[in-house]
């Protein structure tokens, strides 16, 4: 599980963590480049994770994407 950006103390984060159901541990991985609230995190057929979308307050709405590779953050 991935859990990617959001809002921590009224202010948007560019944090990542990953849970590991084996272990049932969360651990930190690569931030997003940009932080983001509101945005989508689709799981795409390669097992990559699209995330897309959504706003800061500094930039408004957001038109950009990133992936998240998990074989890249082992």
């Amino acid at each position: 599980m991935l859990v990617a950006g959001g809002q921590f103390d009224f202010n948007e984060t560019t944090s990542c963590e990953e849970y590991d159901p084996i272990s049932q541990t969360w651990g930190g991985i690569e931030p997003l480049n940009v932080a983001r609230i509101l945005h989508t995190a689709t799981l795409l057929p390669n097992g990559r994770v699209l995330v897309a979308g959504g706003g800061n307050f500094n930039d408004g709405e957001l038109a950009s994407a990133e992936l998240f590779d998990p074989d890249a953050s082992q």
